[in-house]
């Protein structure tokens, strides 16, 4: 009977300890983004658009000129997404990118043009 016991607890345990892994690991992997304003003009609107899984993240209210916004975006091992701003002046600049899991990307929105900066952190 012993043994019995030993055995359900050795098995409950292993159970606990699977679930609980699953669980720590099952985290949206994600790709982090950095929009800095390094313009000379307020953006009126700031968007991100996913490609694969077709989600969209657009910063509440204007971003200042020096202010930044940090973003998620879903990347199950790589994805194309596209930042997409609208100065205060009505001017837009849109460019497409590339960012992997674990990617740290900081794009500087500029008066011409948004760069890319990325780092792999995981």
């Amino acid at each position: 009977m012993r043994r019995f016991v030993a055995l359900v607890a050795v098995f409950c345990a292993g159970v606990v300890t699977g679930v609980l892994g699953l669980l720590a690991t099952s985290r949206e992997p994600l790709a982090w983004l950095t929009i800095v304003n390094r313009s000379s003009q307020t953006l009126k609107s700031v968007c991100v658009a996913e490609d694969r899984w077709n989600s969209r993240y657009c910063v509440d209210g204007p971003l200042e000129p020096g202010a930044s916004e940090k973003t998620p975006v879903i990347a199950r091992g790589e994805v194309g997404y596209s930042v997409a701003v609208e100065f205060a002046n009505g001017t837009q600049l849109q460019r497409e990118f590339y960012a992997e899991t674990g990617y740290r990307v900081e794009h500087v929105v500029s008066d011409s043009e948004i760069s890319y900066n990325p780092s792999v952190s995981y």
